[in-house]
């Protein structure tokens, strides 16, 4: 008669119904008692473990959705893509919220193997108030039967303007007399209606000017303004601009700063050759201010100078001599001579002192 032979493997097979189909199994087996082998002990027991890798797999395209602001009383659709990635039909059973201004349409659908269908996610505020939450996707995936998706939103009334923009000081580099440096400021529409900024006003406007004197931003719109400083001094300015606008949270104020020097060692115009020098550190032999000046010389040529500040570390740009241009900078393989401007007065006359600096 046919049977086992003592000393062979012990082998399952396993026939049974997955996901609607019959299919024969081989399992993985984990032996408890015995070693595997027929006849070895009085008896056998083992784990056994199937999986037919024809289940459906739920990928989903995106992990979070941000529905941005939205007025009271309307609402905004955005989509997810759900992909079933597995052999057979994927069950999504339910797509639900855990706040109810969140919903999907379809609330429940079935994918075939391979294929992909896109949701529809809805925000739909209640209140003038920031939402967060999940959008849970339930589906027959037996490794991930729910995949949660971060949803947040903001209502806001109808009709409101709300402008954003950087609020901290405003601070232009260090500028010569009759130069002019700019700083450009980005104003943001999130709200939902136009702002109308009407008029751009400061403190100094003989100093400090604008490009624009007023301008419209629209719904989820933005407008850079180029902010002007224009020194007639050398000294400290410390000034501020005003911004009219119409918007709810209102902005308005900005403090803008910085000093203006002039060239007092006659520095060379830029040749299109720039060097750039770095004194990290700075020893004067005599008293100096804001506004006093270090120069960068080829013999008695200033090929480039910075404006002292409070920093202790300078960084500047000396001009090489224009080959093709014939203007007057430096020649390669020069030495390099510092020198400083102090206006420290004698008899009317600023003096000049050489730097002691490394760097």
């Amino acid at each position: 008669m046919p049977g086992f032979s003592d000393g062979d493997s012990i082998k399952f097979k396993v026939y049974g119904t997955a996901y609607g189909s019959k299919f024969l199994f081989s399992p993985s087996t984990t032996w408890l008692t015995g070693n595997g082998l027929f006849g070895s002990g009085s008896f056998s027991a083992a784990n056994l473990t199937i999986r037919s890798y024809k289940e459906p797999v739920i990928r989903l395209s995106r992990t979070e959705v941000n529905f941005g602001t939205v007025n009271l009383g309307d609402n905004k659709t955005d989509t997810i893509t759900v992909y079933n990635y597995g052999m057979t039909t994927l069950v999504v059973n339910n797509i639900y919220g855990s706040n109810g201004v969140f919903s999907s349409t379809p609330a429940s659908t079935l994918i075939e193997a391979g294929q992909s269908k896109i949701i529809n996610l809805k925000f739909t505020p209640t209140a003038a108030v920031p939402y967060d939450g999940n959008m849970t996707f339930n589906s027959n995936d037996p490794y991930f039967p729910n995949i949660n998706v971060k949803v947040t939103g903001f209502g806001i009334p109808a009709g409101v303007p709300l402008l954003s923009v950087d609020t901290s000081k405003i601070t232009f580099s260090q500028t010569k007399l009759n130069d002019t440096t700019k700083v450009n400021l980005v104003f943001r529409n999130d709200g939902t209606s136009e702002i109308n900024v009407s008029a751009v006003d400061f403190s100094m406007p003989s100093i400090f000017s604008s490009n624009k004197s007023n301008f419209i931003i629209p719904v989820g719109g933005s407008v850079s303004v180029a902010l002007r400083f224009g020194p007639k001094s050398i000294l400290m300015y410390d000034s501020y601009v005003n911004f009219v606008n119409n918007s709810q949270n209102r902005p308005n104020l900005r403090n803008s700063e910085d000093s203006g020097y002039t060239n007092f060692l006659g520095s060379v115009a830029p040749t299109g050759k720039p060097y750039r020098i770095v004194l990290d550190s700075v020893k004067f032999n005599n008293s100096v201010v804001t506004g006093d000046e270090i120069g960068f010389f080829d013999g008695e040529l200033c090929v480039g100078s910075v404006a002292i500040g409070d920093t202790g570390k300078y960084n500047g740009i000396a001009e090489g001599r224009g080959s093709e241009n014939g203007l007057p900078g430096f020649i390669e393989g020069d030495s390099i001579k510092i020198k400083y401007y102090s206006r420290k007065q004698y008899s009317g006359v600023i003096t000049n002192r050489f730097l002691n600096c490394r760097g």
